[in-house]
């Protein structure tokens, strides 16, 4: 009789964390069906983290090195689906080798893959393609998501010295901060005036101008400065070319 542990994952996509429970209840279902039971203590959630990548999983890191152990506590692995473990083909290929090396099942139980099966290698392979190029597509209209947002002088997130964020009906904008904007203005007219970086910096120091984001520590020359040479305090705005050979300049804004 084959012990199981339970994995789940939900991400931002379109996704909520009632999802969780979804995954669970269905891989319970099937192991009650198939007779297995479940370890409790063997249940792994992961919350709002993306199916590409391992590293920023610590219960999948956790799932996978219980499975690696010498004596691991279960032999079988379910998830609800394959792209609950990784939409990343490499990944799941190497974990699936490892996992069998170590005697330990992978069962994805909406795809009807169970890695005991001879056909396995070959499902997973096309299911994780398939996985894979979702995400690709994903990160393309994402990609392109942010671009018009970018074009349209709205916020793709983050921070920009000199301007903070604020809600409207087509989303976040830019606004002028005007405490920060002063320290951009000074910047630009030292520069004017031939000052070098080097010497720029060491003003805003002696003058103990607050460094963005860093309260009263020193600007550190060059560097420092880099934190204003945002196309927004030049007043453009860059998108990449249609053909991928450079940046066009648009003009957004005056100074």
């Amino acid at each position: 009789m084959k012990c199981c542990a339970i994995y789940a994952r939900f991400s931002t996509d379109m996704q909520r964390a009632t999802s969780l429970d979804d995954q669970i209840r269905n891989c319970r279902r099937f192991a009650a069906q198939m007779g297995w039971p479940i370890l409790d203590d063997h249940v792994y959630q992961d919350t709002a983290v993306s199916g590409f990548g391992v590293e920023q999983r610590p219960a999948y890191q956790r799932l996978v090195a219980t499975a690696l152990a010498a004596a691991p506590p279960f032999t079988a692995i379910l998830v609800d689906d394959l792209s609950r473990l990784s939409r990343d083909l490499v990944e799941t290929l190497s974990l699936f080798r490892r996992l069998k090396r170590h005697g330990v099942e992978l069962v994805a139980v909406s795809d009807g893959i169970q890695t005991s099966h001879q056909m396995a290698k070959f499902q997973i392979t096309i299911k994780g393609l398939v996985n894979e190029l979702y995400l690709d597509d994903l990160r393309d209209k994402t990609h392109r998501g942010l671009m018009g947002r970018a074009l349209a002088g709205r916020s793709t997130g983050g921070r920009l010295f000199g301007y903070r964020t604020s809600p409207g009906p087509d989303g976040a904008h830019w606004v002028v901060f005007e405490p920060e904007a002063e320290i951009v203005r000074r910047i630009f007219r030292l520069y004017a005036d031939s000052l070098s970086m080097k010497a720029i910096a060491a003003q805003l120091n002696a003058q103990r101008t607050s460094l963005p984001g860093q309260g009263h520590a020193a600007w550190p020359h060059e560097a420092g400065l880099g934190r204003v040479h945002h196309p927004h305090h030049l007043g453009e705005r860059r998108s990449t070319s249609g053909d991928g050979s450079g940046t066009k300049r648009r003009s957004s804004r005056t100074r």
